[in-house]
This record gives structure tokens, C-alpha cells and sequence, in this order.
């Protein structure tokens, strides 16, 4: 495989490519990624077969939706109370302050290997406090936005050919079309917050 071809695939992986197309890439980043399709034309031409199959499936402009749930929840409480925090999981999320709103909710007791209890809704899209004490099954899917924040405990996550070690505080988002698993390193298991929410 040539560099071209793998700083592409890598790209990819990351998740970039499907933030830039639905809008939501920072605005420094989205920046760099421009100057990367002047560079590349088959980052471009990869580009636009992304956005095709999109609109393919009626994909919805979520960048305008999603702002537009903001402003209408900003202007429809006093200034004073407005929060930075838009309930929406990424990089830049604070551990300390995500434990703060998950207070006392806990996961019941048991011995499987996978348990989830519902958190809350944030602009369309379901966020859970899962609980995992050995792995996730590989899956791929067409129609589903997910990412992971970790809580507690360590973890791999495989994402494509990409292998992310993630302990607390770490965050991945799981591209569409990329197959991805998780298999837990701690001795006790992984405590994450799951965002996830269909795209029609």
C-alpha cells in the first residue's frame, strides 16, 4: 500500500473524514483537513463518496439540527444558567466533571459480561453507563454514530487495523463502516459512558 493510500486509510480510521462531512469537525482541524484534500485527490475523491453514501441513506444536516437544538435550549433558560456543557461527549470532555452529573447512578450487581443503564439524552442521541468485565464483540455499523468515554479501568479498543489503549478519561470515536472491538486489560472491569444514536 503506497503512503498516499495509508495516510488516507488512517484518516479513515480516525473518524475525521466522517466529522468533516457532517459538520462537527473543529473548525482548526476542519482547516487542516482542507489543505490535506489540496494535497491528496484521492483524500477528495474519497471525501465524496463518503458524502454520497450519506445522502444516499437521507442523512439528515445534523451540524445545523444539532445547533439548533443548542440555541433553542440556551435562549429558553436565563443567561445566568447557561452551561458550557452540551452534553455531548468528545476529546475534550472532563472526567471529573462528566462523574459530577452521573452522581449517584449505578449499574445493578451481576456477573455478566456486559451491562448497560440508561443516562440521558442529548440532542437525539442515547448516552449509557456501561459496565464491561472482559470484551465487546466485533460489530460494524452502517447506520449508528457511537463513541466511548472511559470511567474507570483500562481497555484496547481495535478499530479497524488500529489498536487504541484507553484508560480513564480516554475517548474514541467509532467511525461507520469500521469494524471495532474492545478486549479489557484491567483487573476490574471498564466503567464507560456509550453515545450512540441511529442516522436515517
Amino acid at each position: 500500500m503506497s503512503q498516499r493510500n495509508s495516510n488516507i486509510q488512517e484518516l479513515f480510521q480516525s473518524g475525521m473524514i466522517e466529522e468533516y462531512c457532517l459538520g462537527i469537525l473543529p473548525e482548526k482541524e476542519a482547516n487542516e483537513m482542507e489543505l490535506m484534500m489540496d494535497e491528496l485527490p484521492e483524500l477528495r475523491t474519497a471525501m465524496e463518496e463518503f458524502r454520497q453514501k450519506l445522502a444516499e441513506r437521507n442523512m439528515p444536516d445534523l451540524k445545523v439540527r444539532i445547533w439548533s437544538e443548542i440555541r433553542q435550549k440556551m435562549n429558553s433558560i436565563p443567561v445566568s444558567e447557561t452551561s458550557a456543557n452540551t452534553g455531548i461527549l468528545s476529546r475534550c470532555t472532563k472526567l471529573s466533571e462528566l462523574k459530577v452529573e452521573i452522581g449517584d447512578l449505578a449499574i445493578p450487581e451481576n456477573d455478566a459480561n456486559m451491562t448497560m443503564v440508561p443516562f440521558r439524552k442529548v440532542l437525539g442521541f442515547d448516552q449509557f453507563l456501561v459496565r464491561v468485565r472482559h470484551f465487546v464483540a466485533e460489530e460494524t455499523h452502517e447506520d449508528l454514530l457511537e463513541s466511548f468515554f472511559i470511567l474507570e479501568g483500562t481497555c484496547i479498543f481495535f478499530l479497524g487495523e488500529r489498536q487504541i489503549p484507553l484508560e480513564a478519561g480516554g475517548f474514541v470515536e467509532i467511525p461507520m463502516f469500521i469494524p471495532h472491538s474492545v478486549t479489557i486489560t484491567s483487573d476490574k472491569p471498564v466503567l464507560a459512558i456509550l453515545h450512540r444514536g441511529t442516522i436515517y
